[in-house]
């Protein structure tokens, strides 16, 4: 029987946790970790050992949680899994669902109820995944609650305890080379500050208590320390105030893609956590707290929803939003080793007691099964069976029965934003080829306005244009629908021939040839390329391409002749002869395949007189 193959989809940074948990699954499923490239490099030493393949998409700097050509790569999947219901990646995973039929579940970690909802684009996202996941997967009863309160049904909401496996207490040894490794003194005194760094991370109230720990402490003045463990876009702005308070000495940086997260636990005195609670978005990593309980390091933290319930009163109180009030808790921490000790003990005590290693694990293996039953049958929803009835009607050439079940649609119930996008832009590609471009133009628009990161209305649009020859609009929709989906065969194809249309023949040769490497079979870009050779006079790529084509479809009289004349032009007579006795062989009567072995033959006549002489 075949594995039951998982995605676990990023649009932001993971946690290393967030990996980790689910390694116990490999041995019986097929998990595969997809995100952006630049997020790959952090999440690589996380899947070291381990059976997890990492799946990479291009990075999308205009929106940095949206994963060009998610939709497809989807494809085949029994279930997926995407972090966080406000990201635009979990928003492609449901336009995904709708045409692949896997099974969502969103993965909820962030403690604001209903995020984004003064932002319309994000309360959209977040409404239609919520809509169509089939579960919720909290690891706090924080969250649970949350979700409870936004009224979502219990049997939706899949409880899972963080999974820590590493249990093992931290040595003096370990200690010690850890410290030694981040270039720490074993007898510094070392706040971690661990995840995702951003500005709600709250990190410039610990910076000044940091300040003024050392200037009120001799002790902490000489070994006070913070590690930043983590990557993000508030770095080199920790790294500027941490210069312009003077403690930028005292202040060491690990990323994790070059310092495990174990070895930074394993060098902290104490790890702070005090994010704060902005409008859309309040974090507190359960695995996180839970692996600071596990290794007995004490926890800088104030009363927040996570650490009440896991570490409860077991943890170092400060106000939150005073740095003079966290710097007399460092102080206090740094001088009272029996007490770090003591809460240290509790909490180790706590998760043995409350959260063992092979509960965990069961409740993780339930959720397996409960989940990714391939017996369970996942149907289309009315709205999902027209959208699909829309396309099979367009590929038959039943345009306006198309339009016709477009229109039903839009006049009936309220359509979700990704199929209000696929329906125009199926309308659009029915008035596209029944010639009307200007009804075709404005049904593509009302696509993009519908979803503004669907490619394939830029296509539409791209092709209007290129066939109304106004090539330089054409390139512009073409790299706008590439940046969205670098991976689809149409616009790289669409984008070499405008660019051919422009007499831009290198750049035409690229993109035509990026086409066929999606696609050895795409007739058109294939005689596209051959034209392009024959102007360009190179030639090399194009008979390598005509050649895969031919391993496929070895009586294409067309292909044959076309590799023919490639191969004269390179001087290959022998080879061109032997093309066109195939011809000859299937159809004795074939002019062309006649003259050009002909012109082969009397090239050879040619070198062997030359040789000869």
């Amino acid at each position: 029987m075949d594995k039951t193959k998982i995605a676990l989809v990023f649009g932001c940074h993971p946690n290393v946790f967030d990996i980790e948990q689910f390694i116990p699954l490999a041995e019986t499923c097929e998990l595969s970790v997809i995100t952006s490239s630049k997020i790959g490099e952090s999440v690589v030493p996380c899947l070291r050992d381990s059976k997890l393949a990492l799946l990479t998409l291009p990075y999308y700097e205009s929106s940095p949680t949206f994963l060009p050509g998610l939709e497809n790569i989807l494809k085949g999947f029994d279930v997926v899994i995407v972090k966080d219901r406000t990201n635009l990646c979990s928003y492609q995973a449901v336009k995904a669902k709708s045409k692949h039929l896997f099974r969502l579940i969103v993965w909820i970690d962030n403690l604001v109820s209903f995020p984004g909802e003064e932002l319309p684009n994000v309360r959209v996202i977040r409404d239609e995944v919520g809509g169509l996941a089939d579960y919720f997967l909290v690891q706090s009863d924080a969250a649970r609650k949350l979700l409870r309160l936004e009224g979502e049904k219990e049997e939706k909401i899949l409880y899972v305890p963080p999974l820590v496996p590493d249990r093992k207490a931290i040595s003096s040894r370990r200690k010690a080379e850890a410290c030694e490794s981040l270039g720490l003194c074993d007898g510094d005194f070392v706040i971690a500050a661990v995840g995702n760094i951003a500005w709600e991370k709250n990190l410039v109230d610990l910076l000044h208590a940091i300040r003024f720990a050392k200037d009120s402490d001799s002790y902490l003045h000489r070994r006070g320390k913070l590690l930043v463990y983590g990557k993000g876009a508030y770095v080199g702005e920790i790294k500027k105030f941490a210069v312009k308070i003077g403690i930028d000495n005292d202040v060491v940086f690990a990323p994790p893609n070059k310092v495990s997260l174990t070895t930074a636990l394993e060098a902290s005195s104490a790890l702070y956590c005090a994010p704060k609670f902005a409008h859309d978005s309040f974090y507190v990593n359960p695995s996180l707290v839970l692996m600071t309980m596990v290794y007995q390091i004490p926890i800088l933290a104030c009363r927040l929803p996570v650490i009440e319930e896991f570490v409860g009163k077991h943890r170092i109180d400060f106000c939150m939003g005073s740095p003079s009030s966290l710097a007399k808790a460092i102080t206090k921490l740094a001088h009272s080793p029996a007490l770090a000790k003591d809460i240290a003990a509790k909490n180790k005590e706590k998760v043995t007691r409350f959260y063992p290693l092979e509960n965990e694990l069961k409740t993780l293996k339930t959720l397996l099964i409960k989940t990714t039953s391939k017996d369970v049958l996942v149907e289309a929803r009315d709205i999902d069976k027209l959208v699909a009835e829309a396309e099979k009607k367009l590929a038959t050439k039943q345009y306006l029965d198309a339009v016709e079940i477009i229109e039903s649609a839009l006049g009936g119930e309220e359509v979700p934003h990704y199929h209000l996008s696929s329906l125009y832009r199926i309308m659009g590609d029915c008035f596209a080829k029944l010639g009307n471009f200007e009804e075709s133009k404005n049904a593509y628009i009302k696509a993009t306005e519908a979803d503004e990161l669907s490619a394939k209305p830029y296509i539409g649009l791209g092709t209007i244009t290129l066939l109304t020859k106004k090539y330089e609009i054409a390139v512009l929709h073409f790299q706008k629908a590439l940046t969205l989906s670098p991976n689809d065969e149409m616009a790289n194809l669409g984008l070499g021939l405008a660019f051919q249309a422009l007499g831009q023949l290198k750049e035409a040769a690229k993109w035509v040839h990026e086409a066929l490497k999606l696609n050895a079979e795409n007739l058109s870009a294939l005689y596209s390329f051959v034209r392009i050779g024959y102007e360009t006079d190179d030639y090399e790529r194009v008979e390598t391409c005509l050649r895969r084509y031919l391993a496929l479809h070895p009586q294409n009289h067309e292909i044959l002749y076309s590799l023919g004349g490639v191969l004269y032009r390179q001087g290959k007579f022998d080879e061109a002869a032997q093309s066109m006795r195939r011809i000859l062989d299937d159809d004795e009567n074939d002019h062309r395949a006649h003259r050009l072995l002909s012109m082969t033959q009397a090239e050879l006549g040619r070198n062997s007189e030359a040789s000869l002489a």
